[in-house]
């Protein structure tokens, strides 16, 4: 998980993912310092979140059903983006 690069308090979960739907900024609750996540960071949250769909869907399609398998995919999008949280970098931008 991200630390606040001011006052070292670790970010939470669900403030990074919400920063990380839209690549916003994001407040350390402790100390008021902003945080914009790195580029890499976001080519990580769209490869953890697409890859995996992509690969189950055009080369790991286990049913025969179509719906069932857009179904299982985006679960597993779903999964990678709620695990992006855990790679993310942020650093501290000045106002």
């Amino acid at each position: 998980m991200p630390k606040c690069k001011n006052c070292y308090t670790r970010l939470k979960w669900s403030q990074i993912l919400k920063a990380n739907m839209s690549y916003s900024m994001t407040t350390c609750e402790h100390c008021g310092a902003n945080h914009q996540i790195t580029w890499f960071s976001r080519f990580l949250v769209t490869l953890l979140t697409t890859f995996p769909l992509i690969i189950f869907i055009f080369t790991l399609t286990p049913f025969t059903n179509v719906f069932l398998t857009l179904i299982s995919g985006l679960a597993i999008a779903c999964v990678g983006f709620l695990l992006t949280p855990f790679v993310v970098d942020y650093e501290e931008k000045h106002k």
